[in-house]
């Protein structure tokens, strides 16, 4: 980086890369102030007509000064590239609310709402169009306001149309479904887009924000993406979301309905409804949480100033320093000890993820939860009294608390405590057990602290986690749009990273489930996994992980020779590691041994209740064994913990066997629409349809 850049810029960081480029966090040294620095991919620029484009609207985009717009400052070209200089943001974005399980509250949603369309509202009387409003778009800072991003860049589809040419996209199908999901009419019908496309945009977003769920059924959004046809919202926020103002959800609605965009009024109602329901249910709420999290901070910063004056006079005589994480990162993330509030004891809590951004913040604000363990021992050697205690309290949200002892004959004071609750951050918080830790590359001392055995970056491991947040999502609820998010960001991180052995039997695992799953029938998907397998323990000949994963391929290839000595020697190390007892469980299965089969996989429920591959083939055996009212049992528990289509599929067959053939039908039937791209439950109804005797029907379906 040359130039401009070089000269007015130091690089703090990379954050991450989207459609439209790459974006860093910098330092502007001569305004003395943190900003986002954006550089726009090569493959847009290539585009005559559509850099022209960009240039033309940041023109307008630069004048814009509204709260919640992320503010444009500069920009400029350089060596044949286009940098933005933007405000800096530290907020999360709305995609990642709407993947988490916490609902947000109907205070929080009106919020959102109100703000979404009146900003929008603003650029568009200063003539400017967002042109593609979505989530990923859009960051909620700490205060609560959002930012809206991205607003100088113009026409996604051709942005996409340039992507999959220049070979940039990962998936194309997953690609454009992210754009395609919160698309209006006006984009897939290439007419000119005004304000109507962004606020049915806004619209498609508040409903995902405040429901998790999409306005209409997925056979009427497969018509949209095919036709480009308006969908009908077939659903109501209210539907799902009970505790929202009526008015509230009905504006919603007709945003998604094509015939309210006629009329002239229109945009004047949206406001009238919004304003109301925003001044009657939000705006006293918010006000009094603003104050309690005033009355919160001056409490942490006086508890930090106080703690950092103990340290300025050398009570402890040791250097506190910020670390640099780009390197090594052997020093915390959050290592901290933990305190193990579930029944299971080889499942421990830790928080993880933080990004170096939080970890300034959080020495500021307590500064003794992020010692390094050598810094402990120098702290040990000079005052033996002095004990610090951490311990992270799980839930909806993360809460830190710490205490400094000071032990004197068995006698213990507390001379220093803090809390720190993690809900603003970008912390994420996993129950890993503790052959996935070894997995990650991580070990437990004695004391209770977390260390990397493995020196990687920053970058490679958030991205590790990222996978691990999406797989876990897919295996809560199995949707194939989850094990593609997650197989996105291990090619990523193998790319920065092609040594870290747990990357690849990541990957090779996702495949499995692909296939596990019925995503992929196509058979050189296993020989794909197995040489990521095979790479994996050319790195690291002890990765667990791989070795369960090539058993499995090798059960699919009816290989059970290979697939037993693969397993053998490694059940003999870890007897009670669930991935290594499904995959002999799966063997005993396959080779008809079901009593053994059904022990096995006991023993994994036993260890993770929420296992739902586990539950699936407890019921599969049985079936095999025609003890169909414990499938349906079994299967009927699954159903209430994920939305598995396996689990329907199962369910309609032993139903069947039951002489319950009209509930069978009607259950896949509802299933088939629900779930067009699985292929097991079409299988499962021409079964039930045969048994039945609409043998014709049966006969469609399979062709």
């Amino acid at each position: 980086m040359m130039g401009k850049l070089k000269e007015d810029f130091i690089i703090l960081s990379f954050l991450f890369e989207d459609e439209y480029g790459k974006v860093y966090r910098a330092f502007n040294k001569e305004e003395r102030r943190k900003v986002w620095i954006k550089e726009i991919h090569d493959y847009l620029l290539n585009n005559e007509k559509y850099k022209r484009r960009i240039l033309e609207k940041s023109e307008k985009v630069k004048n814009l000064r509204h709260k919640n717009i992320q503010r444009l400052y500069d920009y400029w070209e350089e060596d044949g590239k286009l940098f933005f200089e933007l405000e800096n943001l530290t907020g999360t974005y709305l995609d990642e609310l709407i993947y988490k399980p916490r609902h947000l509250d109907k205070f929080e949603v009106i919020s959102i709402a109100y703000q979404l369309f009146t900003t929008l509202s603003y650029a568009h009387n200063q003539g400017i169009i967002h042109e593609n409003v979505r989530p990923d778009h859009i960051t909620i800072e700490k205060n609560g306001d959002i930012k809206i991003t991205n607003f100088m860049m113009v026409d996604p589809l051709e942005v996409h149309r340039l992507r999959v040419r220049a070979n940039a996209v990962v998936d194309e199908r997953t690609e454009f479904y992210k754009f395609v999901r919160f698309a209006s009419p006006w984009h897939l019908d290439w007419k000119e887009l005004g304000w109507e496309s962004d606020f049915f945009s806004a619209a498609v977003t508040v409903f995902e924000l405040a429901t998790k769920d999409t306005p209409w059924d997925r056979s009427s959004q497969i018509m949209f993406l095919a036709t480009a046809n308006e969908p009908k919202a077939v659903r109501h926020i209210w539907q799902i979301r009970k505790d929202l103002p009526p008015y509230f959800s009905l504006i919603i609605s007709k945003c998604l309905t094509d015939y309210n965009w006629t009329r002239d009024d229109f945009k004047d109602e949206i406001f009238k409804i919004l304003q109301d329901q925003y001044d009657t249910f939000v705006k006293p709420v918010l006000e009094k949480r603003k104050k309690k999290e005033k009355v919160k901070e001056k409490v942490h910063k006086l508890l930090s100033f106080a703690l950092g004056t103990l340290l300025t006079v050398g009570l402890f005589f040791f250097p506190l320093q910020k670390k640099n994480l780009d390197g090594d990162i052997s020093i915390p993330i959050t290592v901290l000890p933990v305190e193990n509030k579930t029944d299971n004891p080889s499942l421990t809590p830790i928080a993880i993820g933080m990004t170096q951004e939080i970890i300034d913040d959080f020495l500021y604000l307590n500064p003794f939860s992020v010692i390094t363990i050598k810094n402990m021992n120098q702290l040990s050697r000079l005052n033996k009294n002095l004990v610090l205690k951490s311990e992270i309290k799980g839930g909806r949200e993360i809460e830190l608390n710490s205490k400094l002892l000071r032990v004197k004959n068995k006698e213990t004071e507390i001379i220093w405590s803090s809390k720190f609750n993690f809900k603003d951050s970008t912390s994420l918080k996993f129950y890993l057990s503790r052959d996935i830790m070894k997995a990650l590359g991580l070990d437990f001392k004695d004391n209770g602290s977390l260390f990397f055995s493995k020196k990687i970056t920053p970058e490679v491991y958030n991205l590790y986690l990222n996978s691990i947040y999406w797989h876990n999502f897919f295996m809560k609820e199995p949707k194939k749009e989850y094990l593609d998010t997650s197989k996105e960001f291990l090619l990523k991180a193998i790319s920065l990273d092609g040594n870290y052995s747990p990357l690849y039997s990541a990957l090779a695992s996702n495949y499995l489930l692909q296939l596990e799953y019925g995503f992929s029938d196509n058979l050189e998907i296993i020989e794909t996994a197995k040489k990521f397998c095979l790479k994996a323990l050319e790195i690291d000949k002890n990765d667990l992980r791989a070795r369960s994963v090539l058993a499995f391929l090798y059960i699919k290839e009816n290989k059970k020779l290979d697939a037993w000595r693969e397993l053998r020697e490694i059940y003999r190390k870890n007897p009670k590691n669930p991935i290594i007892n499904g995959a002999i469980g799966t063997l005993y299965q396959y080779s008809g041994i079901l009593d053994q089969a059904l022990e096995k996989y006991e023993k994994i429920r036993k260890i993770n209740p929420l296992d739902t591959v586990a539950s699936l083939n407890i019921a599969r055996i049985y079936i095999f064994k025609g003890e169909y009212s414990k499938a349906e049992k079994e299967l009927r528990n699954t159903l209430r913990e994920s939305e598995s289509p396996y689990a329907i599929s199962y369910l309609g067959i032993t139903l069947s066997y039951q002489g319950k053939l009209e509930e069978a039908i009607k259950i896949l039937e509802n299933a088939k629409n629900n779930y067009p791209e699985d292929k097991g439950i079409p299988l499962s109804l021409s079964i039930v349809y045969s048994r039945e005797g609409r043998y014709k029907e049966a006969e469609e379906i399979l062709n």
